[in-house]
């Protein structure tokens, strides 16, 4: 029901913790730290296969820290991680990456074989915070 709404927000949005964040970090000036902001975080150590339609929209997770993964859920309040819109360019399956470490965001570019031990890259345990890589 939009009749009680404030500032063209229903009830609803008004309660959401999201727009709750917003309306803390414009008040406050300011992002809230969390520890270790700038690290990522490794959802999976394998991309996962979204199916999109041409011009459909995806939030991607930059962080890592995201349940919805490979989509943002908002988790990343408090880093330095931003939710990255990706727009299909055509119909199809796409290779998104959930080690976070992809030169090719939100697309996968296989940088998750460098976070297994035996490929010589550090050695990250999924859902573990490291330094993303160069």
């Amino acid at each position: 029901d939009n009749t009680n709404s404030v500032n063209g927000r229903t009830a609803s949005q008004q309660s959401h913790p999201r727009l709750c964040l917003e309306h803390f970090l414009i008040m406050s000036g300011g992002v809230p730290e969390i520890e270790d902001a700038e690290k990522v975080m490794c959802a999976a150590k394998t991309p996962a296969f979204v199916k999109l339609e041409a011009g459909e929209t995806f939030l991607w997770c930059t962080c890592g820290r995201s349940k919805s993964q490979p989509r943002c859920d908002g988790s990343h309040q408090g880093t330095k991680y931003r939710e990255l819109l990706f727009e299909a360019p055509k119909t199809g399956s796409y290779k998104m990456c959930r080690c976070k470490s992809t030169k090719t965001p939100p697309l996968c570019d296989n940088s998750h074989f460098k976070l297994w031990p035996c490929c010589g890259g550090p050695k990250v345990k999924v859902g573990e915070l490291y330094v993303k890589m160069a």
